[in-house]
Protein backbone atom coordinates (compact mmCIF):
# COMPACT_ATOMS: atom_id res chain seq x y z
CA UNK A 1 0.00 0.00 0.00
CA UNK A 2 1.07 3.32 -0.86
CA UNK A 3 2.63 5.10 2.50
CA UNK A 4 0.43 8.45 2.34
CA UNK A 5 2.23 11.09 4.59
CA UNK A 6 -0.62 11.95 6.78
CA UNK A 7 -1.82 8.26 7.86
CA UNK A 8 1.74 8.03 9.11
CA UNK A 9 1.16 11.03 11.61
CA UNK A 10 -2.37 10.19 11.76
CA UNK A 11 -1.09 6.84 13.53
CA UNK A 12 2.14 7.98 15.08
CA UNK A 13 0.79 11.27 16.26
CA UNK A 14 -2.71 10.10 17.81
CA UNK A 15 -1.47 6.59 18.79
CA UNK A 16 1.32 8.18 21.20
CA UNK A 17 -0.62 10.65 22.18
CA UNK A 18 -3.42 8.19 23.80
CA UNK A 19 -0.64 6.06 25.17
CA UNK A 20 0.25 8.67 27.50
CA UNK A 21 -3.19 9.53 28.49
CA UNK A 22 -3.27 5.57 29.32
CA UNK A 23 0.03 5.49 31.25
CA UNK A 24 0.36 8.79 32.76
CA UNK A 25 -3.15 8.31 34.26
CA UNK A 26 -3.31 4.38 35.12
CA UNK A 27 0.33 4.79 37.25
CA UNK A 28 -1.67 7.62 39.12
CA UNK A 29 -4.82 5.11 39.34
CA UNK A 30 -2.27 2.48 40.84
CA UNK A 31 -0.45 4.69 43.02
CA UNK A 32 2.85 4.53 41.13
CA UNK A 33 2.53 8.67 40.55
CA UNK A 34 1.16 11.25 42.89
CA UNK A 35 -1.73 12.99 41.14
CA UNK A 36 0.34 16.05 40.72
CA UNK A 37 -2.28 18.82 39.29
CA UNK A 38 0.80 20.18 37.55
CA UNK A 39 1.53 16.81 35.79
CA UNK A 40 -1.66 16.10 35.21
CA UNK A 41 -2.38 19.26 33.11
CA UNK A 42 1.16 19.05 31.38
CA UNK A 43 0.53 15.62 30.31
CA UNK A 44 -2.71 15.96 29.06
CA UNK A 45 -2.23 19.15 27.04
CA UNK A 46 0.45 17.01 25.25
CA UNK A 47 -1.78 14.41 24.86
CA UNK A 48 -4.45 16.22 23.74
CA UNK A 49 -2.47 18.37 21.01
CA UNK A 50 -0.89 14.71 19.83
CA UNK A 51 -4.18 13.39 19.11
CA UNK A 52 -5.72 16.49 17.77
CA UNK A 53 -2.34 16.94 15.23
CA UNK A 54 -3.12 13.15 14.76
CA UNK A 55 -6.46 13.55 14.13
CA UNK A 56 -6.23 16.49 11.53
CA UNK A 57 -3.95 15.11 9.62
CA UNK A 58 -6.08 12.05 9.23
CA UNK A 59 -8.83 14.03 7.30
CA UNK A 60 -6.18 15.07 4.64
CA UNK A 61 -5.96 12.07 3.08
CA UNK A 62 -10.24 11.94 2.45
CA UNK A 63 -11.43 13.30 -1.22
CA UNK A 64 -13.58 15.84 0.90
CA UNK A 65 -11.92 16.50 3.80
CA UNK A 66 -15.41 18.71 4.75
CA UNK A 67 -17.18 15.39 5.49
CA UNK A 68 -14.92 13.78 7.78
CA UNK A 69 -18.08 14.28 10.07
CA UNK A 70 -19.89 12.18 7.86
CA UNK A 71 -17.48 9.31 8.81
CA UNK A 72 -18.88 8.84 12.55
CA UNK A 73 -22.52 7.81 11.08
CA UNK A 74 -21.86 4.70 9.95
CA UNK A 75 -20.71 3.17 13.56
CA UNK A 76 -22.50 -0.22 13.43
CA UNK A 77 -20.78 -1.49 11.04
CA UNK A 78 -17.59 0.57 10.27
CA UNK A 79 -14.60 0.28 12.49
CA UNK A 80 -13.57 3.41 10.95
CA UNK A 81 -16.67 5.33 12.20
CA UNK A 82 -16.03 3.35 15.61
CA UNK A 83 -12.61 4.75 16.07
CA UNK A 84 -13.82 8.10 15.15
CA UNK A 85 -16.84 7.82 17.12
CA UNK A 86 -14.21 6.75 20.25
CA UNK A 87 -11.70 9.81 19.39
CA UNK A 88 -14.70 12.05 20.37
CA UNK A 89 -15.80 10.38 23.14
CA UNK A 90 -11.91 9.81 24.32
CA UNK A 91 -12.27 13.99 24.62
CA UNK A 92 -14.65 14.30 27.33
CA UNK A 93 -12.70 13.01 30.24
CA UNK A 94 -9.61 14.51 28.69
CA UNK A 95 -11.30 17.44 28.69
CA UNK A 96 -12.80 17.23 32.44
CA UNK A 97 -9.32 16.42 33.74
CA UNK A 98 -7.38 18.99 32.12
CA UNK A 99 -9.98 22.07 33.72
CA UNK A 100 -10.12 20.17 36.92
CA UNK A 101 -6.17 20.11 37.00
CA UNK A 102 -5.88 23.80 36.13
CA UNK A 103 -8.03 24.65 38.88
CA UNK A 104 -6.68 22.94 41.59
CA UNK A 105 -3.06 24.29 40.33
CA UNK A 106 -1.21 26.33 43.06
CA UNK A 107 -2.30 29.96 43.58
CA UNK A 108 1.24 30.79 41.68
CA UNK A 109 0.70 29.04 38.84
CA UNK A 110 -2.61 30.82 37.84
CA UNK A 111 -1.35 33.51 36.03
CA UNK A 112 -2.84 35.26 33.79
CA UNK A 113 0.17 36.17 30.56
CA UNK A 114 1.99 33.91 28.98
CA UNK A 115 5.48 34.95 30.27
CA UNK A 116 4.42 34.17 34.08
CA UNK A 117 2.32 30.81 32.63
CA UNK A 118 5.99 30.04 30.74
CA UNK A 119 8.14 31.43 33.98
CA UNK A 120 5.55 29.36 36.36
CA UNK A 121 6.01 25.95 34.40
CA UNK A 122 10.24 26.27 34.85
CA UNK A 123 9.62 27.09 37.94
CA UNK A 124 7.35 23.68 38.88
CA UNK A 125 9.88 21.42 36.92
CA UNK A 126 12.28 19.48 39.62
CA UNK A 127 10.23 19.99 42.24
CA UNK A 128 9.55 16.84 44.19
CA UNK A 129 7.06 17.53 46.39
CA UNK A 130 3.34 17.92 45.88
CA UNK A 131 1.29 21.38 46.93
CA UNK A 132 -1.76 19.54 46.26
CA UNK A 133 -3.29 16.01 44.43
CA UNK A 134 -6.71 15.38 43.31
CA UNK A 135 -8.12 12.64 45.28
CA UNK A 136 -12.14 13.34 44.93
CA UNK A 137 -14.01 9.82 43.88
CA UNK A 138 -15.23 11.68 41.03
CA UNK A 139 -11.60 12.16 38.99
CA UNK A 140 -10.87 8.81 39.95
CA UNK A 141 -13.76 7.84 37.53
CA UNK A 142 -12.81 10.26 34.94
CA UNK A 143 -9.04 8.93 34.75
CA UNK A 144 -10.88 4.97 34.61
CA UNK A 145 -12.96 6.40 31.76
CA UNK A 146 -9.62 8.08 29.66
CA UNK A 147 -8.04 4.95 30.19
CA UNK A 148 -10.67 2.79 28.58
CA UNK A 149 -11.89 5.35 26.27
CA UNK A 150 -8.27 5.63 25.11
CA UNK A 151 -7.34 2.25 24.82
CA UNK A 152 -10.57 1.73 22.93
CA UNK A 153 -9.83 3.88 20.76
CA UNK A 154 -6.45 2.45 19.52
CA UNK A 155 -8.13 -0.68 19.43
CA UNK A 156 -10.79 0.51 16.92
CA UNK A 157 -7.57 2.28 14.98
CA UNK A 158 -5.98 -1.31 14.82
CA UNK A 159 -9.05 -2.98 14.06
CA UNK A 160 -9.54 -0.55 10.78
CA UNK A 161 -6.37 -2.00 9.06
CA UNK A 162 -7.05 -5.92 10.99
CA UNK A 163 -10.46 -6.47 9.35
CA UNK A 164 -9.14 -6.03 5.81
CA UNK A 165 -9.39 -9.37 4.63
CA UNK A 166 -7.58 -8.54 0.94
CA UNK A 167 -4.51 -7.44 2.77
CA UNK A 168 -2.78 -9.99 4.47
CA UNK A 169 0.00 -8.18 5.85
CA UNK A 170 -2.90 -6.40 7.91
CA UNK A 171 -5.53 -9.46 8.47
CA UNK A 172 -3.81 -10.69 11.01
CA UNK A 173 -3.72 -11.39 14.74
CA UNK A 174 -0.41 -9.32 15.13
CA UNK A 175 -1.91 -6.09 14.13
CA UNK A 176 -4.13 -5.25 17.21
CA UNK A 177 -1.64 -6.19 19.71
CA UNK A 178 1.18 -4.16 18.15
CA UNK A 179 -0.89 -1.14 17.56
CA UNK A 180 -1.60 -1.26 21.42
CA UNK A 181 1.69 -1.90 22.39
CA UNK A 182 3.94 0.72 20.28
CA UNK A 183 0.92 3.14 21.70
CA UNK A 184 1.68 2.31 25.72
CA UNK A 185 5.36 1.79 24.78
CA UNK A 186 5.32 5.72 23.34
CA UNK A 187 3.14 6.80 26.31
CA UNK A 188 5.62 5.28 28.97
CA UNK A 189 8.77 7.11 27.72
CA UNK A 190 6.63 10.28 27.64
CA UNK A 191 5.70 10.15 31.06
CA UNK A 192 9.36 8.47 31.72
CA UNK A 193 10.56 12.41 30.60
CA UNK A 194 7.71 14.09 32.36
CA UNK A 195 8.39 12.13 35.97
CA UNK A 196 12.50 12.98 35.17
CA UNK A 197 11.54 16.73 34.73
CA UNK A 198 9.35 16.88 37.83
CA UNK A 199 11.45 15.11 39.72
CA UNK A 200 9.77 12.28 40.77
CA UNK A 201 11.11 8.52 41.36
CA UNK A 202 10.67 6.55 38.42
CA UNK A 203 10.62 2.78 39.92
CA UNK A 204 7.63 1.26 38.65
CA UNK A 205 6.99 3.05 35.42
CA UNK A 206 11.06 3.06 34.57
CA UNK A 207 11.17 -0.71 34.70
CA UNK A 208 7.44 -0.71 32.85
CA UNK A 209 8.89 1.42 30.23
CA UNK A 210 11.35 -0.80 29.43
CA UNK A 211 9.38 -4.02 29.55
CA UNK A 212 7.31 -2.20 27.09
CA UNK A 213 9.88 -1.17 25.04
CA UNK A 214 11.26 -4.73 24.89
CA UNK A 215 8.03 -6.61 24.21
CA UNK A 216 7.34 -4.43 21.39
CA UNK A 217 10.31 -4.88 19.95
CA UNK A 218 9.94 -8.86 20.47
CA UNK A 219 6.59 -8.58 18.76
CA UNK A 220 7.52 -6.14 16.29
CA UNK A 221 10.32 -9.26 14.65
CA UNK A 222 8.15 -11.73 15.16
CA UNK A 223 5.59 -10.11 13.12
CA UNK A 224 8.00 -9.48 10.46
CA UNK A 225 9.50 -13.52 10.41
CA UNK A 226 5.61 -14.59 10.20
CA UNK A 227 5.10 -11.95 7.05
CA UNK A 228 8.33 -13.78 5.53
CA UNK A 229 7.27 -17.00 6.07
CA UNK A 230 3.19 -16.58 5.28
CA UNK A 231 2.05 -18.69 2.28
CA UNK A 232 -0.16 -16.15 0.05
CA UNK A 233 -3.77 -16.34 0.92
CA UNK A 234 -4.81 -15.55 -2.40
CA UNK A 235 -3.11 -16.48 -5.63
CA UNK A 236 -3.72 -15.72 -9.54
CA UNK A 237 -5.67 -19.06 -10.12
CA UNK A 238 -7.97 -17.79 -6.99
CA UNK A 239 -8.11 -14.39 -7.75
CA UNK A 240 -9.44 -14.83 -11.13
CA UNK A 241 -11.61 -18.15 -10.65
CA UNK A 242 -9.16 -20.09 -13.26
CA UNK A 243 -7.60 -22.05 -11.37
CA UNK A 244 -9.08 -25.03 -12.45
CA UNK A 245 -7.81 -24.82 -16.07
CA UNK A 246 -4.15 -24.40 -14.85
CA UNK A 247 -1.16 -21.75 -14.30
CA UNK A 248 -2.41 -18.26 -14.66
CA UNK A 249 -0.28 -15.33 -16.26
CA UNK A 250 -1.62 -11.93 -17.65
CA UNK A 251 -0.61 -11.86 -21.22
CA UNK A 252 -0.80 -8.15 -21.79
CA UNK A 253 -1.67 -5.61 -19.54
CA UNK A 254 -4.88 -3.16 -20.40
CA UNK A 255 -2.26 0.04 -19.84
CA UNK A 256 1.17 0.85 -20.36
CA UNK A 257 1.77 2.56 -16.93
CA UNK A 258 0.60 1.86 -13.43
CA UNK A 259 -2.68 3.29 -12.79
CA UNK A 260 -4.59 4.66 -9.88
CA UNK A 261 -5.11 1.26 -7.94
CA UNK A 262 -1.30 0.19 -8.96
CA UNK A 263 0.22 3.24 -7.07
CA UNK A 264 -2.27 2.96 -3.94
CA UNK A 265 -2.65 -1.01 -3.76
CA UNK A 266 0.25 -2.20 -5.43
CA UNK A 267 2.99 -0.24 -4.31
CA UNK A 268 6.31 -1.95 -3.65
CA UNK A 269 9.36 -0.96 -1.52
CA UNK A 270 12.90 -3.18 -2.71
CA UNK A 271 13.66 -5.61 -0.35
CA UNK A 272 17.09 -3.89 -0.07
CA UNK A 273 15.60 -1.14 1.27
CA UNK A 274 12.90 -2.63 3.53
CA UNK A 275 15.91 -4.44 5.35
CA UNK A 276 17.48 -1.08 5.64
CA UNK A 277 14.53 0.30 7.10
CA UNK A 278 14.32 -2.65 9.66
CA UNK A 279 18.00 -2.00 11.08
CA UNK A 280 17.40 1.55 11.69
CA UNK A 281 13.79 0.64 13.71
CA UNK A 282 16.01 -2.02 15.54
CA UNK A 283 19.13 0.73 15.75
CA UNK A 284 16.86 3.17 17.87
CA UNK A 285 14.67 0.88 19.49
CA UNK A 286 17.52 -0.45 20.91
CA UNK A 287 18.79 3.17 21.88
CA UNK A 288 15.09 4.35 23.29
CA UNK A 289 15.97 0.97 25.31
CA UNK A 290 19.38 2.21 26.57
CA UNK A 291 18.40 5.66 27.08
CA UNK A 292 15.32 4.80 29.99
CA UNK A 293 17.61 2.15 31.32
CA UNK A 294 20.23 4.58 32.02
CA UNK A 295 17.63 6.96 33.13
CA UNK A 296 15.77 5.06 35.21
CA UNK A 297 18.76 3.20 37.15
CA UNK A 298 21.84 5.81 36.92
CA UNK A 299 19.27 9.02 37.53
CA UNK A 300 20.43 10.79 33.98
CA UNK A 301 18.09 13.86 33.67
CA UNK A 302 20.50 15.44 31.74
CA UNK A 303 18.38 17.53 28.54
CA UNK A 304 20.85 15.64 25.78
CA UNK A 305 19.96 12.40 27.28
CA UNK A 306 16.34 13.28 27.20
CA UNK A 307 16.93 14.65 23.22
CA UNK A 308 18.22 11.40 22.09
CA UNK A 309 15.65 9.15 23.91
CA UNK A 310 13.24 11.46 22.22
CA UNK A 311 14.05 11.57 18.79
CA UNK A 312 15.01 7.92 18.52
CA UNK A 313 11.99 7.32 19.69
CA UNK A 314 10.34 9.23 17.09
CA UNK A 315 12.61 7.83 14.41
CA UNK A 316 11.84 4.37 15.60
CA UNK A 317 8.27 5.05 15.35
CA UNK A 318 8.05 6.54 12.20
CA UNK A 319 9.89 3.64 10.66
CA UNK A 320 7.90 1.40 11.82
CA UNK A 321 4.66 3.09 10.44
CA UNK A 322 5.96 3.42 7.02
CA UNK A 323 7.10 0.15 7.07
CA UNK A 324 3.50 -1.15 8.32
CA UNK A 325 2.19 0.91 4.80
CA UNK A 326 4.62 0.14 2.75
CA UNK A 327 5.12 -3.44 2.81
CA UNK A 328 1.15 -4.55 2.58
CA UNK A 329 -0.35 -5.29 -0.88
CA UNK A 330 -3.77 -5.33 -1.65
CA UNK A 331 -5.13 -8.42 -3.45
CA UNK A 332 -6.04 -6.86 -6.15
CA UNK A 333 -2.75 -6.39 -7.46
CA UNK A 334 -2.75 -9.83 -8.45
CA UNK A 335 -5.35 -8.76 -11.37
CA UNK A 336 -2.07 -6.82 -13.09
CA UNK A 337 0.38 -9.54 -12.70
CA UNK A 338 1.99 -8.71 -9.37
CA UNK A 339 2.90 -11.67 -6.94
Amino acid sequence: MHPASSVIIFTTFSGTGYGLMMVLLATMLLGWLPRDPSLVLYGLLLSFALVTIGLLSSTLHLGHPERAWRAISQWRSSWLSREGLMALITYVPMGVLIITAFMNLPDNEVLGTVENAVTSVAATMGEGHMVSQLHDTWVSVMMVLGVICAGLTVFTTAMIYRSLKPVAHWHNGFVVPLYLLMSLMAGSMITVFFMVGFGYDLSYVGVSSMALIFATFGLKLNYWRAMNRMEPTSTMESATGLGHLGKVSVLEQAHTEDNYLMKEMGYQVARKHADKLKFYYRLFAFICFLTITAISIWQFNQWWVMAISALSLIISLLVERWLFFAEAKHAVALYYGKK
